[in-house]
């Protein structure tokens, strides 16, 4: 396993600085800010203890763990890339970057974090018949892509979430939308792209218009592409 700690979080940073940084979690030894992942899958874990902030460059970091990422402290890349490929994850760590990029590999877990997407958008993605959920809020400019050609699994939206770059779901995969409150509205703003992907809407809609008047955010979203609603 690897901790994040306040020392081995200004060495991520001052890696940032001159480029891309990639961490994976395993039972191997660290040097810098990167370390060498010994640990097969579904072993080695990532905890960040300590905040990592660097808005300055538009490097990448990329986080892999065989087990689970526990974002238990702020990551803030607003003009660069975070990667995060893990079992699962916990945490409500604040989480911001320009480009916001999230798989599961198993039984993925809940991320309570909030998290801001910004101009090149986020991807949420999970392997095939497994289930993440998202609880915090998304926020942003970008465009929230559920799954992509590796993921196509059901990634769970319940905050209140404010994005306004719309939301796609790709070929296969499923998006659950179930707000935790009636003032929720977990797909923020902008259209939503079936894609031939599966949307599961709780409360009930119509196609084309969620449409239950106990939920604010079932008002003025259009749903469009191939798939199914459900």
């Amino acid at each position: 396993d690897y901790t994040i700690d306040a020392t081995s979080a200004a060495s991520i940073v001052a890696g940032l600085n001159s480029g891309n940084v990639t961490i994976n979690a395993s039972t191997g030894s660290a040097t810098g800010a990167t370390v060498t992942n010994s640990a097969a899958a579904g072993l080695g874990s990532i905890t960040i203890s300590s905040a990592i902030t660097n808005n300055t460059t538009a490097n990448t970091l990329t986080l892999t763990a065989g087990a689970a990422i526990n974002v238990n402290a702020a990551i803030s890349l607003t003009s660069g890339t975070l990667t995060m490929t893990a079992a699962s994850y916990s945490g409500t760590g604040a989480i911001s970057a320009r480009s916001v990029n999230i798989a599961a590999t198993l039984s993925g877990g809940t991320l309570a974090s909030n998290i801001a997407i910004g101009s090149s958008g986020g991807v949420f993605g999970v392997a095939a018949g497994q289930t993440a959920t998202f609880s915090g809020r998304v926020s942003g400019t970008g465009q929230l892509r559920i799954g992509d050609v590796s993921n196509t699994g059901a990634v769970t939206l319940t905050g209140a979430n404010t994005y306004t770059g719309g939301t796609t779901i790709a070929t296969g995969a499923t998006l659950n939308v179930s707000p935790a409150a009636a003032a929720n509205t977990p797909l923020g703003s902008g259209g939503v792209i079936t894609n031939n992907g599966t949307i599961n809407i709780t409360p009930a809609t119509t196609s084309g218009t969620f449409l239950d008047p106990d939920y604010s955010w079932a008002v003025a979203q259009t749903v469009s592409g191939p798939g199914a609603i459900n």
